[in-house]
């Protein structure tokens, strides 16, 4: 006998909308480094400064991937969850017609 998947539809959902928070918190940190990058390009002049800034904004623009991995992930569980959800709620309804027309 072959035993399904159980799966709660919800807690999927919700985990997806967990990644949606933690994408919308890096882009937040994200901004906040842009503004810090501003600031010291303002404050520091020179050689060493130009330096620093081309290597700290390629981290930051690095913070990309991380953003872009989350609501990948966050849209995947989403909406596996729903189309689940779906499809047991269809296999459920078929069931109760099948009973009903015996």
């Amino acid at each position: 006998m072959v035993k399904g998947i159980k799966i709660n539809c919800k807690r999927v959902y919700e985990t997806g909308l967990k990644y949606n928070k933690e994408a919308d918190l890096v882009r937040q940190e994200q901004e906040k480094l842009n503004n810090i990058s501003e600031g010291i390009n303002n404050a520091w002049t020179g050689g060493d400064s130009n330096n620093f800034l081309v290597s700290f904004n390629e981290h930051i623009k690095a913070l990309d991937e991380i953003i872009e991995f989350l609501e990948n992930n966050a849209n995947i569980l989403k909406s596996n969850a729903l189309e689940h959800s779906n499809i047991d709620t269809n296999f459920t309804n078929n069931m109760k017609r099948s009973d009903i027309d015996e």
